[in-house]
C-alpha cells in the first residue's frame, strides 16, 4: 500500500511542480535532486561525511557554473567573486578529495578505486542534472515532462511484457527480473509515445505547424528505442553498484520504493541522450522545410 501511495503523491507533485512552479524553483528542485542523488550514492559506499560533504559542493559548484552560461544570471554572476573564483575553488575541492582518498586505511587499488568512484560518480550525476535543469525552464519544460513520461512508459511496457511473458534474462547476476521480451516491451512503449509526443510537441515547439517529412518521425522513432536502452544501462548501472557495495537499496527517501536514485537510475542515463536527440531532430526539421 505505500508504494502506491507513494506513487500517487510522486505523481501528483511532478504534476503541481510542471504546472505552477517558476522556472527557478523548479530548477532549484531539479538541483537538490542531485543532492540527495549523490548522498545517497556516497552513503552506499559508506564514504565519510567530509568526503560526501565534498562531493556535494564539486557538484554544486558544476551545476552553478553551467546555469550562469546558460540563463540571464551569467552577467551578474560574471561580476562575482564566485565567477572570478571558479578555477580556484574547482582546484581546491580536487586537491582535497585527492588528499581524502590517500588518507584512508585501504590499499593503493582501494584508494585508486575510491578516487575513480568519487570523481565518477560527481560528474555521472552533475552531467545528467545539467541536461534537465536546462530543459526546466520556459518553454522547455514541456521537454522534461516528455523524457520523464517516455522513461516511465519503458518501465512500465518493460514490467507488463516481462511479467506476462518474460523468460530469457538479460544480465541475472545483476538484475535478475530484466528480460529481453521486457526489453521489447519497453522498446515498443516507448516508440509509441515517442511518435506521439513529436506530433503533440510540435504545437509548442514547431509553432503550431507539424513536422512535414516523415524523416522527423522516424528519428523520434530511434530515440524512444535508444532511450529505452540507455534507461537499461542506467539501471544495470545502478544495479551493478548496489551489489557490489551488497545493498538492496540505494535508500529510503520513498516509502516502498526505496530511494532517489532507485527512481531515476534511468533517467540519468537518459537525459543527456534526449537532450542531444530532440536538438538533432530539431535541426532535421528546420533544415527540411
Amino acid at each position: 500500500m505505500s508504494r502506491w501511495i507513494s506513487g500517487v503523491v510522486m505523481v501528483l507533485a511532478v504534476v503541481l511542480g510542471f504546472v505552477y512552479a517558476s522556472d527557478i524553483v523548479l530548477q532549484s528542485i531539479v538541483a537538490l535532486m542531485g543532492v540527495v542523488l549523490l548522498v545517497e550514492i556516497f552513503v552506499i559506499a559508506k564514504r565519510p561525511a567530509l568526503e560526501r560533504l565534498v562531493g556535494v559542493l564539486f557538484y554544486l559548484f558544476i551545476v552553478a557554473a553551467d546555469w550562469q552560461a546558460t540563463t540571464q544570471a551569467s552577467e551578474i554572476l560574471r561580476k562575482s567573486f564566485f565567477y572570478e573564483g571558479l578555477p580556484f575553488l574547482f582546484f581546491g575541492l580536487f586537491v582535497v578529495a585527492f588528499l581524502l582518498q590517500l588518507k584512508r586505511k585501504a590499499d593503493f587499488n582501494e584508494k585508486i578505486f575510491g578516487f575513480l568512484y568519487f570523481f565518477g560518480m560527481v560528474f555521472y550525476v552533475s552531467f545528467a542534472i545539467c541536461m534537465l535543469i536546462k530543459l526546466a525552464q520556459g518553454p522547455s519544460r514541456i521537454f522534461l515532462a516528455a523524457i520523464m513520461i517516455l522513461n516511465f512508459g519503458a518501465d512500465t511496457g518493460g514490467y507488463v511484457v516481462g511479467k506476462a511473458c518474460g523468460k530469457h534474462k538479460i544480465a541475472p547476476s545483476l538484475s535478475p527480473k530484466k528480460t529481453w521480451e521486457g526489453l521489447l516491451g519497453g522498446i515498443v512503449f516507448s516508440v509509441i509515445l515517442s511518435v506521439a509526443g513529436m506530433y503533440y510537441l510540435s504545437e509548442y515547439h514547431f509553432q503550431n505547424q507539424p513536422p512535414q517529412n516523415v524523416f522527423v518521425f522516424l528519428m523520434a522513432a530511434l530515440l524512444g528505442v535508444f532511450l529505452t536502452f540507455t534507461g537499461l544501462f542506467g539501471d544495470l548501472f545502478q544495479s551493478m553498484v548496489k551489489r557490489h557495495f551488497g545493498v538492496k537499496d540505494s535508500g529510503n527517501i520513498i516509502p516502498g520504493h526505496g530511494g532517489l536514485w532507485d527512481r531515476l537510475d534511468s533517467l540519468l542515463f537518459s537525459a543527456p541522450l534526449f537532450f542531444v536527440g530532440i536538438y538533432l531532430v530539431d535541426l532535421i526539421n528546420k533544415a527540411v522545410k
